[in-house]
Parts: C-alpha cells; sequence; structure tokens
C-alpha cells in the first residue's frame, strides 16, 4: 500500500512538471554579414509559452542572459510553425511572431558590436 501510494505521488508530481514546465526547442539564425547569431529558445507548457532571444558569443557558448521574450498562448511554438518575421539592421535584429491568440508581438534588440 505504501509503495503504491510513493508511486502515485510521484507520478502526480511527474505531471505537474511537464503541466507548469514544458519542453525547449532551440532555433539558430545568422545576421546575413556573418558577424552575429542569435539563439531563439521556444520552451512550452500546457498552459503558456515562451520565446526568448539569446545571443551566441562564440560557436560553443551563447549568452545567458536572454536578451528579449514574448509569452505566448496555451503553449504556441510560433518558430515552429513558421509564423515569425526576423530582419537584420546592421548590429539590429527585430522578431516579430504570432502569439498565439491572434495578434503579433515584435521585439528588437541591439546586439554587441564587438563580434
Amino acid at each position: 500500500m505504501i509503495a503504491a501510494g510513493t508511486a502515485f505521488l510521484l507520478l502526480c508530481g511527474n505531471f505537474l512538471c511537464i503541466f507548469f514546465d514544458g519542453f525547449e526547442e532551440y532555433h539558430s539564425f545568422t545576421s546575413p554579414d556573418g558577424i552575429h547569431t542569435i539563439v531563439i529558445m521556444e520552451n512550452v507548457s500546457l498552459i503558456s509559452g515562451q520565446v526568448t532571444l539569446y545571443e551566441r558569443v562564440n560557436p560553443f557558448l551563447i549568452d545567458l542572459d536572454p536578451k528579449e521574450r514574448i509569452i505566448t498562448d496555451d503553449g504556441y511554438r510560433p518558430v515552429c510553425a513558421g509564423k515569425y518575421s526576423l530582419v537584420w539592421q546592421g548590429d539590429t535584429v527585430m522578431l516579430s511572431v504570432t502569439n498565439g491568440a491572434g495578434w503579433n508581438e515584435t521585439i528588437s534588440i541591439t546586439l554587441d558590436e564587438r563580434r
């Protein structure tokens, strides 16, 4: 009885982790001039999602301080769905995505010039 109760509690705990902290997927994009690379992380759960923008600092590392993020509705993945646009202008990149609730959200960041 104790083993069954423990197993049940572990299964419930695992379900809650999946429910509130979903799955991550990464997408990498290089600027047209080849100087900058950004990494977009899509993290979704059953109740929401987010698109987070990072800058790659070298071939092996990304800057762990997120540059910007967009919250999406009901675990929607706009980059996976192809519902995004990416515009590069020198050291500035503008990401626009549909958020799953019927409208677009846009973020714009200026990347480090030292690369």
